[in-house]
């Protein structure tokens, strides 16, 4: 029967036959699975982008800020506000 199986190109069935071709599955995929690490990469860091300061695109920030967080606008006015703006600068 192996014989034939072999000359014919027939997967034996018989259980000496699949359990060695499981452990030869076994033995293939040890050595050729790999992990994620060949393939991850770390990225080159962004390079920051910093927007020129203008009054046009502080007011629509601030406005943006107010609506976003629900703030009243007397929070512009707010002397906590104004030093917190000038840290930031």
């Amino acid at each position: 029967y192996n014989k034939w199986a072999q000359d014919s190109k027939f997967e034996s069935m018989l259980p000496k036959a699949v359990a060695k071709r499981q452990s030869d599955a076994i033995q293939k995929a040890g050595a050729s699975q790999t992990g994620l690490d060949n393939h991850l990469h770390d990225l080159p860091p962004k390079a920051e982008h910093v927007l020129p300061y203008t009054d046009q695109l502080f007011r629509e920030a601030a406005t943006e800020w107010l609506i976003s967080t629900d703030q009243p606008i007397q929070a512009l006015e707010h002397p906590s506000f104004h030093l917190m703006i000038h840290v930031a600068s």
